[in-house]
């Protein structure tokens, strides 16, 4: 691996190279997750995971149907995929954690070495799990937010920028990744992982001039081979432009970046123009806007349904031209990486040479 690669991170979570998979519901599975962690990266197992609707599963690695999330042992569903996960690699993975004390019982139970926290405040997590050599990798956006994760124990602090896809990019403040990431390294001391608009080798070399030590990639590693959303959402990100993604949200106090279509337009719109906040409910299809979400992200994600539903991704969509297995992701992304630092250093060197070659005039 280029030493560039090599960072506290890789150490910190016993990893090979610094790429962490985003902890995306209804698209990363345990397949995903084990494909990542085999090749190198750290995969992290979401909140949720459903079998998307015409993608057929593997002999003892179904996922569970989605009303068995709202309907059955949420912990013991999570324990089930843990141990699917197990099966598939024996290299460290995470998994997406709450405070919540029989939760993190069952992360202990199984030994996980990594959990990653969404946002928020650290609360006891920290305090609970790192006694147990457990490593706690923390969300936000903004430099009071990272410092407040050093103090709580956190161990590495994620970014997420503005350009990401999923939950919150960017934060109330609209935070984007390169300009929010130096600013953040110069305020903790712990490692600084960069989130939001990184899809390739270039993604990380910039990242990491800018001080970062590791990226988490979310959108890439949704259009993946392994990756269990719908065949409609991964071709809906391949065939997106620059500017077919818009952050919804913000007025109603559920900020998701999502790929326009027919829903998530007419949505914007209602936002933008100063409806009621009955009206939009009332679009959405429920009272509470936190369900209606969930709702049509289901039945975009995990059905299919491009019209009605919703479907996330960040604005590197753009950048994202083919579905490819995981693994060949992460190699493509590391050796751009690495020819990009030895054409620096090169380039460094031969400058260097050429500036000691000419002789300066006197006087």
């Amino acid at each position: 691996m280029p030493r560039f690669l090599h960072t506290r991170l890789c150490d910190l979570l016993g990893i090979e190279y610094p790429i962490i998979q985003a902890p995306m519901a209804w698209v990363a599975g345990p397949e995903l997750i084990a494909a990542v962690s085999n090749a190198g990266g750290l995969g992290v197992l979401p909140a949720q995971v459903a079998q998307a609707k015409d993608r057929p599963s593997k002999p003892g690695h179904e996922l569970p149907a989605p009303e068995e999330w709202f309907e059955g042992d949420e912990i013991e569903l999570k324990r089930r995929l843990i141990r699917q996960i197990k099966s598939l690699t024996n290299k460290p993975f995470g998994v997406l954690v709450r405070e919540d004390r029989r939760w993190m019982e069952m992360v202990v139970e199984e030994g996980i070495p990594v959990v990653v926290n969404s946002g928020g405040a650290p609360g006891r997590v920290p305090e609970f799990l790192k006694p147990y050599g457990i490593k706690v990798v923390h969300m936000g956006s903004t430099v009071a937010h990272a410092k407040k994760c050093q103090e709580a124990g956190v161990d590495a602090f994620v970014l997420s920028g503005y350009e990401g896809g999923g939950h919150d990019p960017g934060g109330n403040d609209k935070i984007t990744t390169f300009a929010g990431l130096p600013q953040i390294v110069e305020a903790v001391d712990i490692p600084v992982i960069a989130c939001g608009g990184i899809a390739d080798g270039r993604g990380i070399v910039a990242a990491f001039m800018l001080g970062a030590e590791g990226v988490r990639v979310g959108t890439r590693f949704a259009t993946t081979v392994e990756a269990s959303n719908h065949i409609n959402h991964k071709m809906a990100i391949v065939q997106a432009g620059d500017t077919d993604t818009v952050r919804r949200g913000e007025v109603f106090g559920d900020i998701l970046r999502s790929l326009k279509n027919p829903f998530v337009k007419k949505l914007n719109e209602l936002e933008t123009s100063g409806a009621p906040l009955d009206e939009i409910k009332a679009y959405m299809g429920h009272e509470s806007v936190r369900v209606a979400a969930m709702q049509r992200r289901l039945l975009g994600q995990v059905y299919g349904d491009a019209v009605n539903g919703e479907m996330h991704s960040g604005q590197i969509a753009g950048l994202i031209k083919e579905i490819l297995p995981a693994s060949e992701v992460i190699r493509r992304m590391v050796a751009e990486a690495e020819a990009i630092i030895n054409g620096l250093a090169r380039a460094w060197i031969e400058d260097r040479a050429f500036s000691r070659s000419i002789t300066l005039p006197q006087g």
